[in-house]
């Protein structure tokens, strides 16, 4: 299949500054591309498709990733058609949600360009709570006053500046989660021994000082694997094991992430169940190994993307479809940007809940679940054309 994109998330974990040239955060189109277009290193790719996930771009976020490396069309193996048949597909948050009644820590993956999977951890966060699970650890977050503010700011964190993982933290909140952030401090921000061991320790102590709930652990990419990792030994997981003397149920979205066409993905992400999915054998135990080295508990699928009104399923799904008021756009002859802000958090610099970008002749809606609102319409010099609030199903 080419390069694993596993592999570039070994080296370009720290953002680079690639866009940091104005203080924006959610950028136009062609600003993205104009930086893309005077870079060449893989790392500015990955922060390239990283800003297309911000502004919800999704198939712009897959396609700029693969700019570092030539994708290559996958054709199943024996060995994928034998997993098939000897497996039973279950729904993977159900799956979860059951296996999480018994355990005490979860730790759960993500790749940092695809908000799907910050989609999939915010359904568990119900459940999960039923289950006794109250803290929500953030590799992504620096944040001490969330748990007052109840909501994240573009000062937060770098990925949590995206709506979707925005829209997790808030419904963390809402449910009732404490959200901690667990990462190294600046100096030590590399991917290697010393990240990740620090990691967990910070971990291990944030679980000592508050021993009456279970946690749920978000991170990204190989952080969550337990067993020795080719490139730097224990990754964070296997440092929790060992300095922690637990088992956590680990969780894997990240090793078959869907690509920018679907013959470039895997075999099993293309087979659309409807619903991120897990393969289980006769006994009941998850597929967790691909021929190589068993890193996780289990493997989390997700089906290759599919869209409605040119956004994702998995964003739209149980929320509400809004047109943008076309008294605010009509008038212009540029795309437009727009960002839907949850009422009293704009002028805190708060994460919005979506953002689209558009021109007047094609619009393109948003998608938000019940609240009340402020929409801000930008122009493509990032100056605030006009704005309106607006309720959903309160």
């Amino acid at each position: 299949m080419g390069m694993d994109l596993r592999a570039i998330a070994f080296f370009f974990i720290i953002p680079t500054g690639f866009c940091q040239e104005n203080s924006e955060i959610y950028l136009f189109r062609k600003d993205i591309e104009s930086r893309l277009q005077n870079s060449g290193s893989p790392g500015n790719y990955q922060e390239g498709a990283i800003n297309y996930s911000f502004v919800g771009d999704h198939p712009k976020a897959l396609q700029t990733l693969e700019l570092g490396f030539v994708p290559r069309p996958y054709t199943a193996t024996a060995y994928d058609s034998s997993i098939i048949r000897t497996h039973t597909f279950l729904n993977a948050k159900e799956y979860l949600v059951a296996r999480s009644a018994n355990e005490q820590m979860i730790i759960i993956n993500e790749a940092h360009h695809i908000p799907g999977h910050r989609t999939f951890t915010r359904s568990l966060l119900k459940d999960l709570y039923q289950n006794g699970y109250r803290y929500l650890g953030l590799e992504a977050i620096f944040d001490e006053e969330i748990n007052q503010r109840n909501f994240a700011t573009t000062a937060s964190g770098y990925y949590t500046s995206e709506p979707e993982f925005g829209n997790l933290i808030h419904e963390a909140r809402k449910t009732g989660f404490i959200i901690f952030g667990y990462e190294a401090p600046p100096e030590s921000m590399k991917v290697g021994k010393e990240r990740d061991s620090i990691q967990a320790k910070n971990i291990r102590s944030f679980a000592e000082q508050h021993p009456d709930g279970k946690v749920l652990i978000h991170c990204g990419y190989e952080h969550a694997y337990e067993n020795e990792h080719p490139s730097w030994g224990k990754a964070m997981a296997g440092r929790i094991k060992e300095f922690m003397g637990i088992d956590p149920l680990t969780v894997d979205q990240a090793k078959f992430s869907e690509r920018s066409s679907e013959e470039f993905s895997h075999f099993f992400s293309r087979i659309n169940t409807g619903r991120p999915f897990v393969l289980a054998d006769e006994a009941g135990t998850p597929f967790n190994n691909y021929r190589n080295t068993a890193q996780t508990d289990m493997i989390v699928f997700h089906p290759v993307t599919t869209y409605e009104n040119q956004r994702p399923k998995w964003f739209t799904e149980g929320k509400t479809r809004h047109d943008v008021s076309k008294e605010y756009y009509i008038h212009l002859d540029t795309p437009v940007q727009v960002l839907a802000y949850r009422t009293g958090e704009a002028e805190k610099e708060g994460v919005p809940a979506d953002v689209v970008e558009f021109s007047p002749e094609n619009p393109v809606p948003l998608y938000l679940d019940a609240g009340a609102y402020t929409i801000v319409i930008r122009t493509w010099n990032y100056e605030t054309s006009g704005s309106y609030t607006l309720t959903i199903g309160m």
